[in-house]
């Protein structure tokens, strides 16, 4: 342990070190640090994430709004799908896929079209015009993610993938699920 008041320094972060002063809620007050810059630096990932969106999204089309290309990329890995399943997938109300799903038939990139498994469905199907688009702009539209998780080691890759998985887990364990619950069936009854 250090000096107390003196900072533990990591190769990419530097940790308070509070000497074992607590908060008055008796956490340790070099924990709250931490988790504050967690927070921090979770900001600024979702920030970057949300300029690759949108760098992605002007990339397949100029006029695409960002989410859009959450959809297209829904569509290239699962295949056509209905709209309250698209909704449920991405957590969104149905009228977000409804006028997502019209921008994106009046540009060519995806169409609504009658389920061949139950012909009173509809799905929504990403067009050659789409597919070929995404498959321009690269997986997941967001290159500079890979080009720098490409250069860590496997082992960081998996215990990274772990703990975002796990705080995904958590994330979703702290919700009430019957409000959870409620919410989707809310969306579908749309």
């Amino acid at each position: 342990m250090t000096a107390p008041g003196r900072a533990v320094r990591t190769e990419h972060t530097e940790l308070p070190d509070s000497g074992g002063e607590s908060t008055a809620a008796g956490i340790p007050a070099d924990r709250l640090a931490v988790i504050g810059l967690l927070e921090a630096r979770m900001a600024a990932v979702a920030g970057r994430a949300r300029a690759g969106l949108r760098d992605a999204a002007r990339a397949v089309h100029p006029d695409l709004q960002p989410f859009a290309i959450v959809l297209l990329r829904q569509l290239e890995q699962h295949g056509p799908m209905p709209p309250g399943a698209l909704a449920t997938q991405l957590d969104v109300d149905k009228s977000v896929i409804s006028r997502q799903t019209r921008h994106l038939e009046r540009l060519g990139l995806a169409e609504v079209s009658i389920d061949p498994a139950d012909r009173r469905n509809r799905v929504i199907v990403l067009t050659p015009a789409g597919a070929g688009r995404l498959r321009e702009v690269g997986p997941g539209g967001t290159i500079r993610v890979h080009s720098r998780l490409h250069a860590w080691d496997t082992a960081d890759l998996v215990l990274f993938a772990g703990y975002l998985g796990r705080l995904l887990d958590d994330a979703d364990d702290s919700h009430d699920p019957g409000e959870r619950q409620a919410g989707h069936m809310n969306r579908e009854e749309k």
